[in-house]
């Protein structure tokens, strides 16, 4: 969708890719993970937002072990549902099944945060972020330190990450939080 974003514009490009997620559908009605990709879309397309629990449930209905289903659904249940303990055991699972799987690490991470349990949240974005260095590991690991009230080193983490990518906004806007919180 990134990409894609660039190139056709946001809305051509979140037409097309449910348009695929439909048509993989039609030639395969149990294709796991077409259905994860029209749950997923719901983030961005408002139509698609009310059936992202039963697509959800039907790739994991299809393939229990589809890791992208969840930890994808395991995000969703956090900030849709609130169901923590949830979105944990979802989380769990996806690591389970690939431990070499850094957004499943993050997930897993942001889970715990959401629960505060923030040493363990911690153990599992520095896993995260040792394998890939990707905004959004900076950010989970600057989250779980911030709300933890640890602000110098979440500073210290956001910095790190925009050193990496200095277009960073979200990076920059917790980084500002911090700044705000240490007055």
């Amino acid at each position: 969708i990134p990409v894609k974003t660039k190139e056709l514009g946001r809305e051509k490009a979140i037409a097309k890719a449910i348009y695929f997620a439909e048509k993989a559908i039609q030639i395969d009605p149990n294709l796991s993970i077409a259905y994860v990709v029209r749950a997923v879309m719901g983030q961005w397309d408002v139509d698609s937002r009310k059936d992202m629990k039963s697509n959800f449930e039907k790739a994991l209905n299809l393939d229990s072990k589809n890791v992208d289903a969840l930890f994808n659904y395991s995000d969703w249940k956090l900030w849709s549902e609130g169901d923590f303990q949830g979105a944990l055991e979802l989380a769990k699972k996806a690591v389970e099944f690939d431990p070499q799987h850094s957004a499943a690490k993050q997930i897993l991470a942001k889970a715990y945060r959401y629960l505060g349990r923030y040493d363990e949240a911690l153990k599992w974005a520095d896993k995260a972020l040792d394998e890939y260095k990707d905004g959004w590991a900076f950010i989970r690991k600057g989250q779980i330190l911030y709300f933890k009230g640890d602000y110098d080193s979440a500073i210290s983490v956001f910095n790190d990450g925009l050193a990496i990518y200095p277009q960073g906004r979200q990076l920059r806007t917790w980084l500002a939080a911090c700044y705000v919180e240490k007055k």
